[in-house]
């Protein structure tokens, strides 16, 4: 990546730091080298070093990069070119809002849809994850030294750094393959499992075929002769129902008499029936009748009673209306009250309201009037100083002691008159008052609401003698008394009318009974002539040539379950044959397949052990580890190369491996040890200096082993990493970069620093300067 332009707006950083809105650099015009951000403390130069990236962050401030902007259009545009293709980042803010679009431009083709997200993806696909890029090529002001980490931190930063999570998919897949294989071996031994293939079976069922064909031919023969049996036994049945046949004839005869003797008796059944039925009909309403009749008596009892009801609902009817007629007399005069009552209180209301009124305006007055004594109190007191003082009015006036008093006499007189005028109000308001009050009470006085109330009691008596009438004329309304009293005069009609059809009803029912006993006499005597025409003998022969028919049928069907049998045998033992026959082919394919089987198995097993081997190699203690302590070496060697720049005498070495405090087993670890004429030490233990040019170079290293594997990353990035160096050390420091830069093969490498005397020993510079910025090239 080699960095062509940059564009800020809004940047918090550069509006502190220069005063100004909008910036913009153009970094295709340095020549290959180091190029340093100079300028005081708090110009802006991690600012502008912290946005020459395309990743929406700054590693060094806190927050998401929208908060490190202040204007509704910010925006940050940075072009680049990498690996032979020029792109464009451009990130539009609203501070205002937090919210912002991003967008990714390749050979001015869009790569994205404006979204963060989107954005994001794009940038991880080219540049790689954000933590790889600022652990190797960024190192920031605020950033994370290597010195700092913990070793597990460390080696999964060394993982990525050097891609080695890559195995991880490797491993993975190894897995998954070594899994589908073991799943296939399994299931190619089930299947061997379940073939169960036995060579001896074959001869077995060999022997089984032959047996199955000799029973056969036997059960065939027995099949023959029982179906000549079965012809003979069907002669003798045909013979036998010929005869039967002729005893039938006789037997129909027979037959239709006694079927001829039933319906006649059904008939008179029938007839009989209807006629019972009829008779006790006629009794169920004889029953009726007379029970409806006594009923009526019972109610006719009740007329007296009946009467006397209807005169007393007369008497309340009467009464009712002259207590309605007297409430309605009643309610008109208390109207007529009721409209002098609300003309009296509307009256003293509109007067209680007007005095109320008057003596809240005297309450307000005395106020006002209070406030402005307090006030000529105060001027009074003010003036006392000109009764000691020999000025005249002209002095007093120049006078800075009196001049004061002076004014406050003047407003004394004024003051006077307001009082005096507010005091008059007070008076004539009070007269008003006095006269509203005298009369009000005269209206109360007046007012006599005796006969109003009196009114009311008497217009509530009658309505509680109106609701008691109601309710007693209710009670003796529930039933209906001249409709009962109608029902008796209907009662005593049909009474008489009941008597008559009673009679007619017990003459019917004596005529019935004697009709009943004639019919049952006739129907005997016909049947009796019947009856001797039935000849009894056909019975008993029929009955001897049925029983030769079942002997016979039984035999037959004996006969034919013992053919079915032998059949069933025949067929069995057919069916037994193929079955057997299918077998020996099924036995002869499952060998076959077995042979197959074991040849897979064994093929398989072979696969999985290839597997096992791939996946240890894959593990992290297989060739990740390999890797990472050759990159290690070659990491140490370069970094070491740069750390000879150095006066001191020292060098680096990474331990991936140490033993475990039992000194039994060796345990996974990252230090990274300072190896010195006195001894060794870890990295974290050295001072602020050493650790600065110590991890500059293992991160120039870094770069340097990482761009080898292909990110052509073409820009370095360093932000005041020389504070802690004295001045001899700040020279090396220099040189380093400067090797650092040569060997990594970068275009330019962009060096923050505040030391204005190393700029002797770098020619290019960006200078922040109050208002603008400088660029030498």
């Amino acid at each position: 990546m080699k960095i062509n332009k940059l564009l800020l707006r809004g940047a918090k950083g550069i509006k502190k730091g220069l005063g100004l809105d909008e910036i913009e650099i153009d970094f295709s015009q340095f020549k290959p080298g180091i190029v340093a951000f100079i300028g005081k403390n708090g110009s802006g130069k991690t600012t502008i070093m912290e946005n020459l990236h395309p990743y929406r962050c700054l590693v060094s401030r806190d927050g998401s990069l929208h908060t490190h902007f202040f204007l509704k259009d910010s925006y940050r545009v940075l072009e680049f070119d990498y690996k032979g293709k020029s792109y464009e980042s451009r990130i539009l803010i609203d501070a205002l809002t937090g919210s912002s679009e991003a967008y990714l431009k390749c050979n001015g083709v869009a790569l994205n849809d404006g979204k963060l997200t989107t954005y994001d993806s794009e940038i991880e696909k080219i540049l790689g994850t954000q933590q790889l890029f600022f652990s190797s090529f960024f190192s920031g002001q605020q950033a994370k030294g290597i010195a700092q980490l913990k070793p597990t931190e460390r080696k999964k930063l060394f993982f990525e750094l050097l891609n080695l999570d890559v195995y991880e998919g490797y491993l993975k897949s190894a897995k998954e393959k070594l899994n589908s294989a073991e799943l296939e071996l399994a299931d190619v031994e089930g299947q061997i499992k379940a073939l169960n293939v036995d060579p001896n079976d074959l001869e077995n069922l060999k022997v089984e075929l032959n047996s199955h064909k000799s029973n056969s031919a036997g059960y065939k023969m027995k099949v023959e002769e029982l179906e000549n049996r079965i012809l003979s036994t069907e002669y003798q049945i045909k013979t036998t129902e010929y005869e039967l046949l002729q005893l039938e004839e006789s037997a129909k005869k027979n037959k239709e008499l006694l079927e001829k003797i039933s319906n006649i008796r059904s008939k008179h059944a029938d007839e009989i029936q209807k006629l019972i039925e009829k008779r006790d009909s006629i009794e169920q309403e004889l029953w009726k009748l007379n029970r409806e009749t006594k009923g009526m008596e019972e109610n006719i009892k009740n007329r007296p009673l009946i009467e006397e009801k209807l005169k007393s609902i007369a008497d309340i009817e009467c009464k009712l209306k002259k207590h309605k007629e007297r409430k309605e007399q009643l309610r008109k005069e208390l109207d007529v009250l009721q409209e002098k009552e609300n003309e009296y209180q509307t009256l003293y209301s509109s007067k209680k309201e007007e005095y109320m009124k008057a003596n809240s305006k005297v309450k307000e007055y005395e106020i006002i009037i209070k406030n402005l004594k307090e006030q000529q109190s105060a001027l009074i007191l003010n003036t006392k100083i000109l009764d000691n003082v020999p000025c005249d009015v002209l002095i007093g006036q120049k006078c800075r002691f009196v001049s004061n008093a002076y004014s406050d006499k003047e407003k004394l007189n004024p003051l006077a008159e307001k009082i005096s005028e507010y005091e008059s109000q007070i008076s004539l308001l009070n007269q008003s008052t006095f006269q509203m009050s005298k009369q009000l009470n005269e209206l109360i006085d007046n007012h006599n609401t005796n006969e109003l109330n009196a009114l009311k009691e008497l217009l509530k008596l009658e309505g509680q003698e109106i609701s008691s009438l109601d309710s007693e004329l209710f009670q003796l309304a529930l039933d209906d008394w001249e409709s009962q009293l109608k029902r008796i005069d209907t009662f005593q009609i049909k009474i008489e009318s009941n008597c008559e059809k009673i009679e007619m009803l017990e003459k019917s029912f004596e005529d019935l009974v004697e009709t009943i006993e004639t019919a049952n006499k006739n129907i005997a005597i016909q049947i009796s002539e019947i009856e001797k025409e039935i000849v009894t003998t056909v019975n008993d022969l029929r009955d001897e040539k049925n029983g030769l028919l079942k002997t016979y049928s039984s035999e037959l069907i004996e006969l034919k379950n013992e053919l079915a049998h032998n059949k069933d045998k025949v067929l069995n033992y057919e069916k037994s044959i193929t079955v057997t026959a299918e077998k020996i082919t099924v036995l002869n394919e499952n060998i076959k397949k077995t042979t197959t089987l074991n040849q897979k198995r064994d093929k398989i097993q072979k696969e999985i052990i290839d597997w096992n081997f791939i996946c240890k190699a894959f593990d992290k203690n297989g060739i990740p580890v390999l890797k990472l302590e050759n990159s290690a070496v070659e990491i140490t060697t370069i970094t070491n190369e740069l750390l000879q720049l150095f006066e001191s005498k020292f060098r680096i070495v990474f331990e991936t491996t140490k033993l475990s405090a039992d000194k039994k087993k060796q345990k996974e670890t990252f230090d990274i040890n300072i190896i010195e004429d006195d001894g060794i030490c870890e990295i974290s233990n050295k001072s602020g200096g050493q650790r600065v040019w110590i991890e500059t170079a293992i991160q120039q290293a870094i770069s340097y082993v990482i761009r080898q594997q292909g990110n052509k990353i073409d820009t370095a990035f360093l932000d005041e990493k020389d504070g802690a160096l004295d001045d001899s050390a700040a020279a090396n420091y220099v040189d380093m970069l400067k090797k650092s830069h040569e060997m990594n093969g970068v275009y330019n490498t962009f060096f923050i620093t505040h030391r204005t005397e190393l700029l002797d020993f770098i020619p290019q510079h960006v200078r922040l300067v109050d208002g603008y910025v400088e660029v030498s090239c």
